[in-house]
């Protein structure tokens, strides 16, 4: 979705979270409209959209449940017909891969943390990128991988298996943590945690507050 930077356009964008499947969200400057702006500016606004998913956290916006479903179902692929020799081997596997642990808890808002040095460290970094929505990765020895904006996290999670550490300018949703524990990495610093009920346990998560 593409709107206006005015309280009209934050109106409508509000509107199409709570009845629409949206994937991405790109607004006009502010007080701006899309019809007016020179294609430049457009380039820029559509280059620097952010997940929908993130923008709706980032304004306590309710997006219904059941779109979000049918969003999830769609991401989802549809399983190919087996053969019983692929099917045997697969449930062969299936019984000597152990699946994520998952601790099922709400956050606790006054939770205390033990941070230590290199955490605190990874809390610079944080106010570095803070207003760039960027999102720098890190390797199991803590060398930096790459530098990227944070509408492509999930895809470059995904693709990835050696990242061991996310610091991004965001919220910390539920589907990045879904996607970080399935992926193995280890811990996640973020500006704030979103609506997370099921807390990967092998996934340290620190916010800002955490490290100030």
């Amino acid at each position: 979705a593409f709107v206006d930077g005015d309280r009209g356009g934050e109106l409508i964008l509000k509107e199409l979270l709570q009845t629409s499947d949206i994937d991405f969200v790109a607004r006009a400057p502010q007080t701006r409209e899309v019809e007016e702006i020179p294609q430049k500016l457009i380039m820029k606004a559509l280059k620097n959209k952010i997940p929908a998913e993130q923008y709706a956290e980032m304004y306590d916006i309710k997006i219904d449940k059941k779109i979000k479903q049918m969003k999830e179902g769609m991401e989802e692929k549809q399983p190919q017909p087996q053969s019983k020799k692929e099917k045997s081997k697969k449930e062969a596997k299936q019984q000597t891969i152990q699946k994520p642990k998952y601790e099922e808890k709400i956050m606790e808002k006054d939770e205390e943390k033990i941070i230590t040095e290199k955490q605190k460290g990874y809390g610079k970094i944080l106010d570095e990128i803070s207003g760039s929505l960027k999102a720098v990765l890190f390797d199991k020895n803590d060398n930096e991988l790459k530098k990227i904006p944070v509408r492509e996290l999930t895809d470059s999670l995904k693709k990835s298996d050696n990242i061991s550490t996310v610091v991004f300018d965001g919220i910390i949703t539920q589907r990045l943590l879904d996607i970080a524990n399935s992926k193995n990495v280890k811990e996640i610093v973020g500006i704030k945690i979103g609506n997370v009920v099921k807390m990967p346990s092998s996934v340290r998560v620190l916010t800002k507050k955490d490290l100030d």
